[in-house]
């Protein structure tokens, strides 16, 4: 018995449906803001591909964020990890894709929480600055989504006894 391989993800043509549909879901995380910060009237929000400021609207990408440095978290390297785990455990879904009962659906899920985690890291590391508000949304979502559609594999990365 492979960890994490059973029950729901047989081969099959059901098997590449609920595939994509994880992949999608997985992927559309990375549409949505893991943080919005409040900073007076301003708005920031940190997706995995930059930051976009309101005031004025600008969508700066990561690499160049990094390079400038301007406004970063107190630890800058989470956002370059959280966003690493993240693409890790996408391109680990889209093992699922090909083909679908090789997923290591174990790893997909492991990484996406390592993901939501060191994000989640990332609000206290801008609390401290007086008058900004952090607010982990999509890293929040990603845990919801991991829990809702890798489950199973969390619960026997976790406890492997779980599977028996």
């Amino acid at each position: 018995m492979s960890l994490g391989t059973e029950r729901p993800y047989q081969e099959g043509r059901g098997a590449l449906r609920a595939a994509r549909r994880r992949w999608l879901v997985l992927a559309g995380c990375g549409a949505l803001p893991w943080t919005a910060i409040v900073i007076g009237s301003e708005l920031t929000l940190l997706f995995p591909y930059g930051v976009f400021n309101s005031n004025p609207p600008v969508l700066t990408d990561l690499v160049t964020l990094l390079g400038y440095g301007w406004r970063l978290p107190r630890n800058p390297q989470l956002l370059v990890s959280s966003y690493s785990f993240y693409g890790l455990a996408l391109l680990s879904a889209t093992v699922g894709l090909v083909r679908p009962a090789r997923e290591p659906v174990w790893l997909t899920a492991g990484l996406g929480v390592l993901a939501a985690l060191t994000h989640l890291a990332i609000v206290p590391s801008v609390a401290y600055r007086l008058g900004w508000t952090p607010l982990p949304v999509g890293s929040l979502v990603l845990v919801g989504v991991l829990w809702w559609w890798y489950g199973d594999a969390l619960a026997r990365l976790v406890s492997p006894s779980a599977a028996a």
